[in-house]
């Protein structure tokens, strides 16, 4: 019974927030909550990057020790990362893999860990935190709602490398982060050689 009732209000809610995300324009993120039996879902869709990093920083969320991001989201591999440069030698790297499609891990997953309506933070001039209207309609459930940072769009938003390789913007990163970019450069200055000795001819 409480299946049969709490499935269109699941149905209800994830529609009501497609169309504040979609046609309203509200910058909140998209949450597809459809509990059905056995199989519940309750998934929340983050874009932004400065929602990303206010989630990351809330206590009431932690990482999805279960299974490892990269089961869930394998990125790109090695030698994509290559073709990728040789297609583009005249793009900035910073450009170049802060673009959705070339983002090595796109999203990474989060899961709630007390009930909660994920606040939003905002910067101040001494970079400290103050608490703003929740971000959700309505409660996230411990254990069950599972979050999706979605670190390829804040990529694209802020153009940062910072987003490629990790969810919290400087605070939070990849210790290859630099590895990438200087291995990434030194092979895009090769590659322009190459192609300026093939054009004269050497």
């Amino acid at each position: 019974m409480g299946v049969i009732i709490s499935l269109p209000v699941g149905i209800t809610r994830t529609l009501v927030g497609v169309v504040q995300k979609f046609v309203l324009r509200q910058n909140k993120p998209l949450r597809i909550d459809l509990p059905l039996p056995f199989i519940p879902i309750d998934v929340i869709v983050v874009p932004d990057a400065s929602q990303i990093v206010s989630i990351n920083r809330d206590s009431d969320v932690n990482r999805l020790h279960a299974h490892p991001t990269e089961s869930f989201l394998p990125g790109l591999s090695g030698t994509s990362r290559v073709m990728t440069l040789k297609e583009n030698v005249d793009t900035p790297i910073e450009h170049l893999f802060t673009r959705k499609v070339n983002c090595p891990t796109p999203s990474i997953p989060r899961v709630v860990t007390k009930e909660t309506t994920l606040k939003a933070h905002s910067h101040h001039e001494q970079d400290a935190f103050c608490a703003l209207n929740g971000l959700l309609s309505y409660p996230a459930k411990p254990a069950s709602t599972i979050i999706l940072l979605s670190n390829s769009s804040a990529a694209e938003q802020t153009n940062s490398l910072f987003f490629t390789f990790g969810s919290d913007g400087e605070y939070r990163v990849c210790a290859l982060k630099d590895f990438f970019y200087n291995s990434m450069t030194a092979l895009q200055a090769e590659l322009k050689a190459r192609r300026l000795a093939i054009r004269n001819g050497s």
